[in-house]
């Protein structure tokens, strides 16, 4: 998502290669320390990364550095 801005459920699941159970059980732990945010749009569940979070900032730069985004 940090790539990509924000996505439902589905095509987090898809892209990651996971069921969709696993997919929205990460992203309701991600979500309980605020690394990603959630908004309702009709019936979907759109996830975003929440910069506002310093542990977001962090493991943003780690990716960078690490050479992952």
């Amino acid at each position: 998502m940090i790539r990509h801005g924000s996505a439902n459920i589905t095509a987090i699941a898809k892209k990651l290669d996971i069921h969709h159970q696993n997919a929205k059980e990460h992203l309701e732990v991600l979500e309980k320390y605020g690394i990603v945010k959630k908004r309702r749009y009709g019936k979907a569940l759109i996830y975003e990364v929440n910069y506002g979070n310093p542990f977001t900032l962090a493991i943003k730069r780690l990716l960078e550095e690490l050479g992952e985004i």
